[in-house]
């Protein structure tokens, strides 16, 4: 069905989504995006989830053995560390809430990159972006914010605590930045770009910028080329104290 999807609509990328760490998504993410590549020959990104570290060994092994298979594949995922959800709120109900909203701000902007690429400034093919993916796990950050002068003063600590996953570069990323507004402040993404490359060890960078009918000012950044064994906290059950 999904290939006759595709011979009509002539998608151009294709993300899957999956938890990591109970038995479905740690097995099936791996082989349904290798079937969806291999069968339908689209471009696949796979975008998942770790556990909280209290969860337990087995669901860590689980997440780890799962991040394996995808890597196995030739697949390197963009990762959301559920770890960082609890900056947003002290109720997971509302953590997953927030994260959920920041995936989706992170696949709506991919999806306006699909539709308006072209006139993107410099006009970029989605495409062009799978050559940035290294064989290490990625980040992603976004911002969406109404305010402009908020957004002028608090873009960089928005960025960093928005990140999907704390690690550390292994030798140099690759990074991808969306600029995106009616009218997006020039200088801001020069100061963006920079930071950019000089906290992530950035050697190969994509910028685009797209205006004109839309609302608010956006920020989505993608990083590939960080390190699993950095995770941070790492991949491991959290103790209990004794």
């Amino acid at each position: 069905r999904l290939r006759k999807l595709h011979e009509s609509e002539r998608f151009k990328i294709a993300f899957t989504l999956s938890t990591l760490g109970g038995g479905c998504g740690s097995l099936t993410l791996a082989e349904v995006s290798k079937d969806i590549r291999d069968e339908v020959g689209l471009r696949v990104i796979p975008i998942c989830t770790f556990p909280f570290r209290r969860e337990g060994t087995l669901l860590i092994d689980n997440a780890k053995d799962g991040l394996a298979r995808v890597s196995k594949v030739g697949l390197n995922p963009l990762i959301y560390d559920n770890e960082r959800m609890m900056r947003f709120s002290d109720s997971v109900r509302e953590g997953v809430e927030l994260v959920n909203r920041n995936i989706a701000l992170l696949i709506s902007n991919l999806v306006d990159l699909v539709e308006y690429g072209g006139f993107a400034n410099p006009p970029i093919d989605i495409i062009d972006l799978t050559r940035l993916i290294t064989p290490q796990c990625g980040a992603f950050s976004t911002i969406y914010e109404d305010n402009v002068k908020k957004f002028r003063r608090e873009w960089r600590s928005l960025l960093e605590f928005n990140l999907s996953l704390e690690s550390k570069t292994i030798e140099n990323a690759k990074a991808f930045v969306l600029f995106k507004s009616k009218a997006f402040p020039h200088k801001l993404t020069e100061e963006v770009i920079s930071y950019l490359r000089m906290e992530y060890r950035v050697d190969e960078l994509i910028p685009t910028t797209m205006e004109n009918g839309f609302t608010g000012y956006n920020i989505l950044a993608m990083i590939w080329g960080l390190g699993v064994e950095d995770i941070r906290p790492r991949l491991e059950p959290k103790r209990t104290l004794s």
